[in-house]
């Protein structure tokens, strides 16, 4: 009996939904799922956009210590409040991660976007891809990975990277004010990514130190969130590592914690330092010097050979951390001499380089 009240409620719920969207006819309502806070960084450009545009009605579900800046005309709600809105009605639910929406959103159309670019095959091709009506590709390697599991009705758009397009805009970026440096110097942005195997995590003490030694460049450290926390790092406590080189380096600033962004330094360095995640393939857009940290057997991790390859052909590679300050030199002094490959990389990585944003808000229009 228990079953058949559900089914019949389910059937008056989905009667309930389809009504209202055929008499609110004004604005598209569109729902976002950013589980991290760094997701929620990928989707704001697009998001700011969006809400600029009056045939968008623009709802973010936030996590419970979000801390970015709310944007205006945006309505944010945290993941209780969602599971409430039994008898809300939305017309798109977009989202950064396999997350599936309560079964009461009937007829609304899914929509996965990737948050970033990378190697790591298993983030964004699996078949848990089935339960989407719509896929939005960053870029031509991913969307190859995805199209096996598509469902048969499922539609794949090349979208591109949103957080990309600030890079082809005329004018100089600047630091945030509060990273300041004793001398001007070229920037060095080390961003050393995390994973739940310690094999495959690249940061250690030598090319922090290395990093220290050189006198060449400042240099901003931007680790990935999860390494700041001892309990995902087998017991090391990194940010303390950190902060103990910082107090006797002026040269070296930690740029983490609640309400940053690694995006609002990016456009503003001359080298990035790091290891094969997401920021190299988003720094591409610069067209600026990348030097690849991998040490000894971490890229045996990495699920695609033929892509690891090509992206260490558009970098500088080491993996002797004493190597560095002669690496930092070549790439000072010759800031072009892998612009070609770097260029060959990004037509891999992204669509729409510079017009990711009016691409993706023209299918969102469409749909």
């Amino acid at each position: 009996m228990i079953s058949k009240r559900r089914m019949l409620f389910a059937l008056q719920l989905k009667l309930w939904h389809s009504y209202n969207r055929i008499a609110r006819r004004k604005k598209k309502k569109i729902l976002f799922d950013c589980p991290y806070d760094f997701h929620y960084s990928h989707l704001q450009p697009l998001i700011e956009s969006l809400s600029r545009h009056s045939e968008f009605d623009i709802t973010v579900v936030k996590t419970d210590d979000f801390s970015q800046t709310k944007l205006e005309g945006v309505k944010y709600i945290d993941t209780d409040t969602l599971q409430q809105e039994i008898f809300a009605v939305y017309d798109i639910y977009f989202t950064t991660e396999f997350d599936i929406l309560p079964w009461w959103f009937t007829g609304v159309t899914r929509i996965f976007f990737l948050h970033g670019v990378g190697p790591k095959v298993s983030y964004f091709a699996s078949e848990k891809l089935r339960v989407f009506d719509v896929v939005l590709a960053p870029g031509p390697y991913v969307e190859s990975k995805q199209r096996a599991f598509l469902k048969k009705d499922a539609v794949l758009y090349p979208a591109g990277l949103p957080v990309t397009d600030r890079y082809f805009l005329p004018g100089e970026q600047s630091l945030p004010a509060y990273i300041k440096f004793e001398e001007k110097k070229n920037i060095i942005l080390y961003a050393p990514s995390w994973s739940s195997n310690p094999g495959q995590v690249s940061i250690d003490l030598d090319i922090l130190h290395a990093l220290s030694s050189q006198t060449t460049c400042n240099v901003i450290i931007r680790p990935h969130p999860n390494l700041l926390v001892p309990e995902l790092c087998a017991g090391i406590k990194w940010k303390e590592v950190i902060e103990e080189i910082l107090s006797k380096n002026r040269r070296i600033f930690l740029h983490a914690g609640r309400g940053t962004s690694v995006y609002e330094v990016l456009g503003c360095v001359d080298i990035l330092l790091g290891d094969i995640s997401s920021v190299v393939y988003e720094f591409l857009a610069l067209d600026r010097p990348i030097i690849l940290y991998l040490k000894e057997g971490v890229d045996e991790f990495y699920q695609s050979e033929e892509f690891v390859l090509e992206t260490r052909l558009a970098c500088y590679n080491i993996n002797d951390p004493a190597t560095l300050p002669a690496t930092v030199l070549r790439c000072l002094q010759n800031k072009n001499s892998l612009s070609a490959e770097r260029k060959k990389m990004m037509a891999r990585s992204l669509y729409n380089p510079g017009r990711a944003i009016p691409q993706i808000i023209k299918i969102l229009t469409e749909l």
